[in-house]
């Protein structure tokens, strides 16, 4: 089964920079939460998703915009992809036993030195 027309966002993280305040200090991450009671949450943000001049970087953009458009989000804005570009880096990553591949836990570490927390942590 493919992500089209299957698959629905349970939540998304928006980082806008160390000056951007979205209610809980400089530089936070927003989360959006959109499972279980929180369901449809996430439609308050489609303006935002389709709007061409809000420019976005991704991680994955393939996946997330199939899952964004099962959800009714078409995105617009595409500015980058940090999975791409991690690949153009170093196409070897997949295939070195410990490169851990293109996540972002992994090139988290390897590139910044920090721990990302993973999604399942969070939630």
């Amino acid at each position: 089964v493919g992500r089209v027309g299957n698959g629905r966002v349970t939540c998304v993280s928006i980082y806008s920079g160390p000056d951007i305040d979205f209610g809980t200090g400089k530089g936070k991450t927003l989360w959006i939460d959109n499972l279980d009671e929180a369901e449809g949450v996430l439609q308050e943000f489609k303006e935002w998703f389709e709007d061409p001049q809000a420019r976005k970087a991704w991680h994955n953009y393939g996946f997330d915009r199939h899952v964004l458009y099962n959800e009714g989000i078409d995105c617009q804005g595409f500015y980058g992809d940090t999975m791409h570009m991690a690949r153009l880096w170093d196409s070897s990553r997949e295939k070195r036993a410990n490169g851990g591949g293109y996540s972002l836990e992994a090139l988290t570490r390897d590139l910044l030195g920090r721990r990302k927390v993973p999604m399942k942590e969070l939630f």
